[in-house]
């Protein structure tokens, strides 16, 4: 069961498409890629939406899609479905993976990426290296000002 047969909606070069059609691949394809985390473990879409690309993007407009945007499972345990979903930023998207680390600063639980963003004139790779590789605390992390305390000096 892939698109409506004859399904002429003039829309297979919008971005919408592409999406609509990775997740088909991620849950119903075996040789996809991300497969593995889809569809063997049993996440699907539904049934209107898998049927007919239309009804997809039907929704995510009326759910206020715009470019820049994803589409999000509010609980990444359940399928691709209207009441499962919904559309985000990107940018906020890539922040919600299993794999996304929290940090407690200020009293309060971010990801190390917000919290890089509202707190540190660093990249975000940066403060990453110096808390994973370096073992720094993150209030030393996330500050330009850290000397490295066995840094060799040069001498010319």
């Amino acid at each position: 069961m892939g698109y409506t047969i004859g399904e002429n909606h003039g829309l297979r070069k919008h971005p919408l498409y592409n999406v609509w059609n990775g997740i088909i691949s991620r849950c119903y394809r075996e040789n996809c890629r991300e497969y593995r985390w889809y569809g063997s473990k049993g996440i699907s879409m539904d049934k209107n939406w898998r049927k007919s690309f239309l009804s997809f993007y039907n929704w995510c407009i009326e759910s206020g899609y715009k470019n820049g945007m994803s589409i999000e499972r509010i609980d990444v345990n359940k399928n691709y479905c209207p009441k499962n979903c919904k559309m985000i930023p990107k940018k906020l998207q890539a922040r919600n993976r299993k794999d996304t680390k929290i940090v407690e600063y200020k009293g309060k639980k971010m990801s190390l990426a917000e919290c890089v963003e509202k707190y540190s004139k660093l990249k975000y790779h940066t403060v990453w290296q110096r808390i994973v590789r370096y073992n720094m605390p993150l209030e030393i992390a996330l500050t330009k000002t850290y000397k490295y305390a066995n840094k060799p000096n040069k001498k010319r």
